[in-house]
C-alpha cells in the first residue's frame, strides 16, 4: 500500500472528484450532522489530498 500526500491544484475534474467523494460520506451517515461539499465550499482554498495507490481517499482544504 503507498499512501500520497500532496498539495493540489483545483480544476473541474479535481473538484468533481472531491464532491463524490463528499457525498459517499454523507451517505454513510458515520458523523452527525455532515453534509456533501459544494464547490462554493471549496473553490478558493488550498487543496490537500490523500491517495492511496492512485485512488483518491481523502482530502482537506482550508
Amino acid at each position: 500500500m503507498e499512501l500520497i500526500f500532496r498539495e493540489r491544484e483545483l480544476d473541474k475534474a479535481l473538484l468533481a472528484e472531491l464532491i463524490e467523494l463528499s457525498r459517499d460520506w454523507e451517505a454513510e451517515q458515520s458523523c452527525c450532522g455532515y453534509r456533501a461539499n459544494t464547490a462554493e465550499d471549496i473553490e478558493g482554498n488550498r487543496i490537500f489530498t490523500a491517495e492511496e495507490n492512485g485512488r483518491l481517499i481523502a482530502y482537506l482544504f482550508g
